[in-house]
C-alpha cells in the first residue's frame, strides 16, 4: 500500500471517495470527497431513489491525523423520492444527520477531556469552543453509560468514598460512594451516601452480583458489612494505599522515638520510600537504621491484605 493510499484509507469514511486534496496551511488539510453509491433510500418510505434534485456542500470537522487538522468537504446529493415526491439529503456513515463533526472527532474530544484537562484547553487544542467540548463529552459519556448499564459485574469491584460537599444543615462534609469495575477499568455507579439502603438502591439495577469474587475497600466497617450482605461470593481485600498508610504511621512513631521529631533528618523520607527506588548508599543507610532499631524493622515487614 502506497503512503497516499494509506492516508486516504485512514482519513476517509468507508462510503466516501476522494476527488481533491487542498493544503490550507502547514497544519490544516482540506479533503474534497463525495459518496460512492448511485442511489439512496427515502427516509419517509423505503423506496430507492436515483433522481438527483440538487447538490449541497457540507463542511465536516474530522479527527486529527499525524497532528494535522482535517476538514472534509463533502458534496452531498439531494434526491427526490419517486413514491412520495419528497426531497431528502443523503446520509454518510460516521456522521449523524445535522452534525458538522464526525464521530471520530467527537470521540477524540472525549479522549482528550479524560486526560484531566479543562474544557478550555481541549477546545484550544482541537480548535473549537469549550461549550462544544462540554456538550460532546456529556453526550459521549451518556452513550458509554447506556452501553454499560445492563452489563453484569466483573470479578473485581473497587468501592471507595469521596468528599463531595458540606451539608447546609450541620456543616459536615458529605460523601459519595463510587463503584468501579476493575476488570473493565470503568466507573459503574455513584451512590449519594454511605448508607446501606442508598448503596443497595444505586447498584440494584446492575446484574451479576454473584460474579464478584473480590471486593477492594478501605478499612471502613460499613463497606465491609455491605459487601458481606450484597456480594455473597466476594472476598474482602484492603487496598494497598490504606495498608501502607497504617505501616507509615507506625514507622513514624518508632522513628520519632529513635531520632526525635527532626523534620530535616534524611532518614525520615528514606524509610517511607519504595526500596527499589532508592540508590545503593540510601539502601545501606536504611538497612543500618533498621538493624539498630529492631522495632522499625519489625513494622517494615509485609502485612496480609485479605481480611475476609
Amino acid at each position: 500500500m502506497t503512503p497516499e493510499n494509506y492516508v486516504i484509507k485512514r482519513i476517509l469514511l468507508p462510503e466516501l471517495k476522494l476527488t481533491k486534496v487542498e493544503k490550507v496551511s502547514n497544519r490544516t488539510y482540506r479533503y474534497h470527497c463525495a459518496k460512492k453509491t448511485d442511489w439512496e433510500v427515502c427516509r419517509k418510505c423505503p423506496t430507492k431513489s436515483y433522481a438527483i434534485h440538487d447538490h449541497r456542500i457540507a463542511t465536516i470537522r474530522d479527527a486529527k491525523l499525524f497532528n494535522k487538522n482535517i476538514i472534509l468537504k463533502i458534496k452531498k446529493r439531494r434526491f427526490r423520492c419517486p413514491n412520495c415526491n419528497s426531497v431528502f439529503t443523503e446520509l454518510v456513515g460516521g456522521i449523524k444527520a445535522g452534525f458538522r463533526t464526525t464521530e471520530r472527532y467527537r470521540r477524540e474530544l472525549l479522549h482528550n477531556y479524560k486526560l484531566y484537562e479543562s474544557a478550555k484547553s481541549v477546545g484550544k487544542q482541537n480548535r473549537c469552543s469549550d461549550t462544544l467540548v462540554t456538550k460532546v463529552c456529556n453526550e459521549q459519556l451518556e452513550l458509554d453509560l447506556r452501553k454499560s448499564r445492563n452489563t453484569p459485574w466483573g470479578k473485581t469491584v473497587c468501592i471507595d468514598e469521596h468528599g463531595f460537599k458540606k451539608s447546609k444543615k450541620n456543616s459536615r462534609k458529605e460523601f459519595v460512594t463510587s463503584f468501579v469495575d476493575n476488570n473493565r477499568k470503568c466507573l459503574r455507579e455513584l451512590a449519594q451516601s454511605r448508607n446501606h439502603y442508598d448503596l443497595n438502591k444505586s447498584i440494584d439495577h446492575i446484574p451479576g452480583k454473584k460474579n464478584v469474587t473480590h471486593a477492594v475497600i478501605d478499612m471502613n466497617n460499613s463497606y465491609r458489612n455491605f459487601i458481606i450482605d450484597y456480594f455473597p461470593n466476594a472476598k474482602i481485600v484492603v487496598d494497598k494505599f490504606h495498608v501502607i498508610r497504617l505501616i507509615h504511621k507506625t514507622i513514624r512513631k518508632y522513628r520519632k522515638e529513635a531520632t526525635g521529631d527532626v523534620r530535616s533528618n534524611p532518614i525520615r523520607h528514606l524509610l517511607l520510600k519504595n526500596r527499589s527506588r532508592l540508590k545503593s548508599y540510601q539502601k545501606r543507610a536504611v538497612s543500618k537504621f533498621c538493624y539498630e532499631n529492631p522495632q522499625v524493622n519489625l513494622v517494615s515487614c509485609r502485612l496480609p491484605v485479605c481480611i475476609s
